[in-house]
């Protein structure tokens, strides 16, 4: 059951049990294989339906751009995993590593623009499976926003 408190900015955070519905993007998602979901393994997927934007985002070469390191590191473990497992997500994966960042352009960052002069604070998934219990409770929100909130 989640926990649903504003942020400053009027957005809202999410505390929940289920590492999956502590993402961000959680209910607006379409995807079938969840990252974060323990048992992803059990899931359908075919050719054609979305795939999780995390898990695309972090193999693209801006990645250390969006993600920290922890994030990062757990995401393109999990890309590794998923795509050796599912074919068409594996394939959807190869592509998006060729593309530029879909969160940077949508940001209008410098990072995306090639500048590194003013970086942007970057995506945190604090409720990594495994990982153990967030300290704040929030899940793929920047770092800016979770400084914000504490």
């Amino acid at each position: 059951m989640s926990n649903i408190k504003g942020k400053p900015d009027g957005g809202a955070v999410m505390s929940t049990a289920e590492p999956m519905e502590g993402c961000s993007k959680f209910y607006r998602c379409s995807t079938n294989v969840c990252p974060l979901e323990t048992d992803w393994r059990k899931r359908k997927h075919i050719e054609g339906e979305s795939v999780c934007s995390y898990l695309l985002e972090s193999v693209k070469a801006s990645g250390a751009d969006v993600f920290d390191a922890d994030s990062l590191a757990f995401l393109l473990a999990k890309a590794r995993e998923i795509g050796a497992a599912y074919p068409a997500i594996g394939r959807a994966l190869t592509k998006a590593s060729s593309g530029a960042s879909r969160i940077l352009a949508a940001r209008g960052t410098s990072a995306y623009r090639g500048d590194r002069a003013a970086p942007m604070p970057k995506v945190r998934l604090e409720r990594i499976p495994g990982a153990g219990r967030p300290q704040n409770g929030l899940h793929g929100v920047s770092e800016g926003a979770r400084e914000a909130t504490a």
